[in-house]
């Protein structure tokens, strides 16, 4: 959660960081542990998928 509220700092959309915290808890549904949550997650963002 502190890492968005920097992110906000930064002038990054809201809209986005709490999608990506959503996506996050999905997949942490699913069963991945958070780490590999956030990792998937960034890693989508950074290739788009």
């Amino acid at each position: 959660m502190r890492e968005g509220l920097e992110d906000v700092k930064r002038g990054i959309n809201a809209t986005h960081i709490f999608q990506e915290f959503i996506l996050m808890g999905v997949l942490v549904g699913k069963g991945y542990s958070p780490e590999r949550a956030y990792e998937t997650v960034e890693e989508w963002e950074r290739t788009g998928e």
